[in-house]
């Protein structure tokens, strides 16, 4: 997967989310950013838009769990058969695709 870069904003660490993987690795149109703060010697991305957080000792295992906790989402709510889901599973289902956007090949 492509490298992730930390960008500075208002003196906030940003990190861009740019892929994430299930079967095979999907590109967004648009990176998911997550703030990332670093303590007690451990790193701590977070995203509220989409409920996930995260922490590792190293910057490459947090992002790598971000871009798990992405593909299991995408793998149960989106990669299924919709008409297995209650209604609460369809908004996110929805939510995901409307804030996913798979770059097309």
């Amino acid at each position: 997967m492509e490298s992730e870069k930390i960008m500075k904003e208002k003196d906030k660490k940003i990190i861009p989310i740019n892929a994430f993987s299930i079967d095979k690795i999907l590109n967004l149109e648009t990176p998911i950013l997550f703030d990332m703060v670093y303590k007690c010697n451990m790193y701590h991305l977070s995203n509220k838009t989409f409920e996930i957080y995260t922490e590792a000792e190293t910057l490459k295992e947090t992002i790598l769990n971000v871009q798990d906790q992405l593909g299991l989402l995408w793998k149960i709510y989106v990669d299924c058969d919709k008409k297995e889901l209650t209604d609460g599973a369809i908004d996110l289902r929805n939510f995901l695709i409307k804030n996913m956007k798979i770059k097309k090949d």
